[in-house]
């Protein structure tokens, strides 16, 4: 290393590049991570002889190295298991890449044993990363990220904190955006998964919809380009709107979209239902047949679109009288 810095080699560089080839193998980054604790136990054994001291290593260092050796097997045996998980669930390999990323680094900050890291753990570790400036956008991957060990494949339960007021409010725009531009039922978008997505072409699938029906819905090519950026490296079996525990509430979707009428200064009564209403009202003024609307809506009965649609003021405005004809 040292040949190399006289050479006028960035250690700053060197050291970026062998952190990212550790963490594209969690095996590798293990071994690491083993290692360094071993050599930092047998650095701080020297200056360390009350064996019942904090760290608890006696005057040869021996209990200090076993304990970090221990910790390090920890860290490696959960990353395998996860990478396991990963791979039957079918993630891809950016999401499988990312997931084992931040859990090594959380396992790293907490410094315990999978089974032995706590909730205050957790906060402490998201608290550390919005302290360092992380986006709203990261944190919801690393949230989703622990979410998914800990919580789906350990069941401890552990990761329930908010996500941040930013990335909140982005979510809560973007829900709004998907009724309006969808014409969604409330249980539709709570249960609307990342795989029902396909962004590419600016459409969706309900999956076993009203009637236990799948059904096509179209996707603003606006949102498009937003939903991209906010599914981007979680898996598809993911809900695109997550709640606390997994599946978003709709009652949570209804509380969300009344608060947003009222930041508006909208004094009328705002629902997820008003949002498909308008939907199909707008969709109805620019031209679209009855018939598409049905099929957009998920109606079995074209009677129902007709009830369910109201004709405009600008539809009413725009019929001639038949004075003008003769």
């Amino acid at each position: 290393m040292r040949g190399l810095l006289r050479k006028d080699v960035s250690f700053k560089m060197l050291h970026k590049s062998y952190t990212n080839y550790l963490f594209s193998n969690p095996q590798l980054f293990c071994m690491a991570y083993e290692e360094r604790k071993e050599k930092n136990a047998s650095g701080n054994a020297d200056g360390e002889s009350n064996v019942g001291g904090t760290n608890g290593r006696g005057a040869n260092g021996d209990v200090g190295s076993a304990g970090g050796a221990t910790t390090g097997n920890g860290i490696a045996t959960a990353l395998q298991k996860l990478d396991t998980e990963l791979k039957l669930r079918g993630m891809s390999p950016r999401t499988a890449k990312m997931y084992s990323f931040y859990n090594g680094k959380f396992l790293e900050f907490a410094a315990k044993q999978p089974d032995a890291v706590t909730e205050d753990d957790v906060k402490s570790f998201l608290a550390g990363k919005i302290s360092g400036g992380a986006s709203a956008k990261s944190m919801i991957l690393i949230k989703s990220a622990l979410k998914f060990y800990y919580d789906e494949v350990l069941g401890r339960g552990i990761v329930n904190m908010k996500t941040p007021k930013a990335a909140r409010k982005e979510k809560h725009k973007l829900m709004i955006m998907l009724l309006y531009s969808s014409g969604l039922r409330v249980s539709e978008l709570v249960n609307l998964k990342i795989g029902d997505l396909e962004l590419g072409q600016k459409m969706g699938w309900v999956r076993a919809g009203k009637g236990a029906k799948d059904r096509m819905f179209i996707i603003s090519e606006k949102l498009a380009e937003k939903l991209v950026k906010y599914v981007e490296g979680r898996p598809k079996d993911d809900y695109v709107f997550r709640g606390h525990r997994g599946c978003m509430t709709q009652r949570s979707l209804q509380k969300t979209i009344a608060a947003a009428a009222r930041r508006a200064g909208i004094e009328k009564p705002v629902t997820p239902h008003v949002l498909r209403h308008t939907f199909a009202t707008h969709m109805l003024e620019s031209g679209v047949d009855l018939r598409r609307i049905q099929m957009l809506l998920g109606h079995s009965q074209l009677n129902t679109t007709q009830l369910y649609l109201n004709l405009s003021n600008k539809d009413l405005k725009e019929v001639k009288s038949p004075l003008d004809e003769l």
